[in-house]
């Protein structure tokens, strides 16, 4: 049991990272659809996503994860996409 509390604490200060960058990365998508708006450019970016996905699978060590890490950054990219758009609306 001492050694699955040790785990569930290791995941906490993981998970406290993660919550951390994702709040980074949410600013700077605000930023980032602030400036769009401003200059009349388009949220959605087919070449950057592109781009994004080929430069992800090559990050990633552990290719039997390729599957959960692209969900993850489908979930990323849509909420990025989704705050970059509520600055389109102000």
């Amino acid at each position: 049991m001492q050694e699955l509390d040790k785990l569930r604490l290791e995941l906490d200060v993981i998970d406290e990272q993660i919550v951390t960058l994702f709040e980074q990365r949410m600013a700077i998508s605000t930023r980032m659809g602030v400036l769009k708006n401003e200059g009349g450019i388009q949220v959605w970016n087919e070449a950057r996503e592109a781009a994004k996905v080929r430069n992800r699978e090559k990050m990633l060590r552990d290719r039997s994860l390729t599957a959960y890490v692209d969900k993850l950054f489908e979930t990323i990219l849509e909420l990025s996409r989704q705050r970059q758009e509520e600055q389109q609306d102000r």
